[in-house]
């Protein structure tokens, strides 16, 4: 069941849901507003809509944080104009025009083409797979884009990339010290491995790091990763380089132990698990 949560003045997060279904953000602002996010379905993103109904909302814009099916597949429920990064634009152009019928995804997903813990859930969520319309962007930008909230608020757009989904953006608020993640913070997942890279994730969790918020929320978690656990895990994940003399850029399951009493850290390795049950 979803609930729409004030975790702040003018910041709410619609909790995410079932059929893989992320957070929306939204973030209120007196010159403009701010949605994260568009929805796995027009289903999931009609809901969302409804809960923000009776909420003062001004010049609003959604922004996807990455291209994957479960962040952007309500698009054409919007009513508002969506920014996207140049990357996640160049990967909604590539499956524009694919069909989303059942025996198209199921086709896709016999020849590996897909990824059976999306398959299942796409076929459980999409009413009318046919219907579903993939929304083009409609402001780009590259490394990064301001959006003035308020005379003395501001959100800032800055693509991460990261192992999960190379496109990916995240949005830090600073005067509220809050960073919408996405899912940038996950492993990768291919057909054949769920990994991080040494290359990809040291960067992007010291960028993260940088940004020296309190709050970073992640997209299918209910509850905000603390500045902390960010430094913990970067720290963690260099000690396990270091203590397997890692050679290569892949980081693999094996080389991280079965449970952690970090919490964080054990999400991930819970997450991990699924993945890895499902591929």
């Amino acid at each position: 069941m979803h609930e729409l949560k004030k975790i702040t003045e003018n910041i709410y997060i619609f909790t995410p849901g079932e059929n893989d279904r992320p957070i929306f953000g939204l973030i209120q602002g007196d010159s403009n507003s701010i949605i994260i996010d568009a929805g796995n379905s027009t289903f999931h993103t009609k809901l969302f809509l409804n809960s923000i109904k009776d909420i003062i909302i001004n010049n609003t814009y959604a922004v996807l944080t990455h291209w994957h099916w479960d962040h952007i597949f309500g698009s054409s429920e919007l009513p508002f104009p969506i920014i996207s990064n140049i990357h996640t634009l160049r990967q909604i152009n590539l499956i524009k025009n694919m069909k989303w019928d059942e025996k198209s995804i199921i086709s896709r997903e016999k020849n590996k083409l897909e990824f059976s813990f999306c398959s299942i859930n796409m076929l459980r969520e999409i009413e009318v797979p046919t219907s579903n319309t993939v929304r083009i962007p409609d402001i780009i930008f590259d490394e990064s884009l301001v959006i003035n909230l308020d005379n003395t608020r501001k959100a800032i757009m800055i693509y991460v990339g990261g192992d999960h989904s190379p496109d990916s953006t995240i949005v830090h608020l600073p005067s509220e010290k809050i960073v919408f993640l996405g899912d940038c913070i996950s492993p990768a997942i291919d057909m054949k491995n769920i990994f991080y890279t040494k290359s990809r994730l040291i960067p992007l969790l010291s960028k993260l790091i940088s940004l020296n918020a309190d709050y970073y929320y992640e997209s299918h978690s209910m509850e905000p990763i603390l500045l902390s656990e960010i430094i913990f895990f970067k720290e963690y994940v260099l000690n396990l380089i270091n203590k397997h003399g890692i050679l290569y850029d892949n980081l693999n399951r094996e080389h991280f132990p079965d449970k952690h009493q970090n919490k964080f850290i054990n999400n991930i390795l819970k997450c991990w698990d699924m993945f890895i049950e499902y591929n």
